[in-house]
C-alpha cells in the first residue's frame, strides 16, 4: 500500500472518531464504510473474527 492511500485511510479513520464523556470511540456502522464494506453483515462477520482473537 503506498503512503498516501495509507495517509487518507488514516484521516478517514480519525474523522470518524467521536467524543462519549471525554473517552475517544468510533461507530462500528461509520468504519464499515471506511473500511470498505458495504453491507453490514459482511462487517459483524469481521468484528465476529476480530472478538474471537482478542
Amino acid at each position: 500500500m503506498k503512503k498516501e492511500q495509507i495517509r487518507e485511510l488514516f484521516a478517514r479513520f480519525e474523522a470518524a472518531s467521536g467524543t462519549i464523556k471525554g473517552v475517544e470511540c468510533w461507530s462500528a456502522r461509520e468504519l464499515q464504510t471506511v473500511l470498505g464494506y458495504t453491507e453490514w453483515r459482511n462487517f459483524t462477520t469481521v468484528i465476529d473474527k476480530a472478538r474471537e482473537a482478542c
